[in-house]
């Protein structure tokens, strides 16, 4: 479980807490950023600027280039993620979940969504630390898989479209699953005071694991 409850202001160097708030907000605004890039990028590509053409094919590519869906450590341990998880004060109380045994299946259900799953998408990188030799992929939205550069981040991490069969997928490639069973719907139980989780009807996670064999987190 990543613990971020003990949290007041980031003790980081500087250089590195720009980092942070730079990088940080362009993945949390990337939805935002492409949608003010693609009329600028037709505008002067119409204009008759061959670098905007290039770039917006580029971005074109990027949407529909095949994904392997597969966890690319040198990314998800490089030393960005370590920024930002200073950056939050993010640490991992192990004592919570205890040990993996080697050969069992393990479903990790995270809580809560939140507007940006930050807690979940950081723990990626602790994985290695947390519990060596082991690979934890996760699931997302339908629609994350659709927006370029952001789709390549995903599935660098090990995220898998949240459907049933990659459930089945991630556990018999020998890795273990984690989801976060609110889902869309628990985004909008959030507010400025409170985080709630949605569980109570999400029964079909729960059968999966028990179909899969696997023991729930």
């Amino acid at each position: 479980m990543v613990d971020s409850t003990n949290i007041n202001e980031p003790k980081i160097p500087l250089v590195e807490h720009i980092i942070a708030y730079v990088t940080l907000g362009l993945l949390c605004g990337w939805y935002y950023f492409l949608l003010i890039l693609y009329p600028l990028l037709l505008y002067f590509s119409y204009k008759g600027s061959y670098i905007a053409l290039s770039i917006f094919v580029s971005f074109l590519v990027l949407t529909v280039y095949p994904l392997k869906y597969y966890p690319y450590e040198p990314f998800m341990y490089c030393y960005l993620f370590k920024i930002w998880r200073d950056y939050f004060g993010i640490t991992f109380d192990k004592s919570l979940t205890g040990d993996i045994n080697d050969g069992q299946r393990y479903m990790f259900f995270e809580f809560p969504h939140g507007i940006f799953p930050m807690g979940q998408f950081l723990s990626c990188s602790l994985i290695k630390d947390v519990y060596p030799g082991q690979m934890i992929c996760g699931t997302g939205a339908d629609v994350i898989f659709t927006i370029p550069v952001m789709r390549q981040i995903m599935a660098w991490i090990g995220t898998l479209p949240a459907k049933r069969s990659n459930i089945t997928k991630i556990l018999n490639r020998g890795h273990h699953c984690a989801v976060i069973p609110g889902g869309i719907a628990e985004m909008y139980l959030m507010n400025s005071k409170t985080e709630e989780v949605y569980l109570k009807t999400r029964r079909n996670t729960v059968k999966a694991a028990i179909q899969e064999g696997a023991t729930i987190i």
